[in-house]
């Protein structure tokens, strides 16, 4: 009888890493989130560059699928388009509403 087999923990991680890699790769070559897409992400308000050990963004964040609404820093920053209101985090995509001059 062969053991049952258990998911590496760290799969969702990598899991998020293959996707990350699949939006870099579209961006690069200018393919934008569909509308779909930016009307399924959360939205970051009053939003501002921000440091953790790595480029963020902090923000008054709402429609996040595991977070409440509220103040919050997200994941690695890797892609920012602030012109179409959008960015793509480590683990997400974030639509842009007004920035912060703080």
């Amino acid at each position: 009888m062969k053991p049952s087999a258990t998911r590496n923990p760290r799969a969702d991680q990598i899991d998020g890493i293959g996707l990350l890699h699949q939006d870099l790769l579209r961006f690069s070559i200018n393919q934008e989130p569909s509308d779909e897409e930016l009307d399924a992400a959360p939205v970051l308000l009053s939003w501002q560059f921000g440091r953790r050990s790595v480029l963020c963004i902090e923000g008054v964040c709402g429609n996040h699928p595991t977070i409440q609404p509220g103040p919050m820093r997200t994941s690695q920053l890797w892609w920012c388009d602030p012109q179409f209101g959008w960015v793509r985090t480590q683990n997400r995509l974030y639509r842009l509403g007004t920035y912060s001059r703080r």
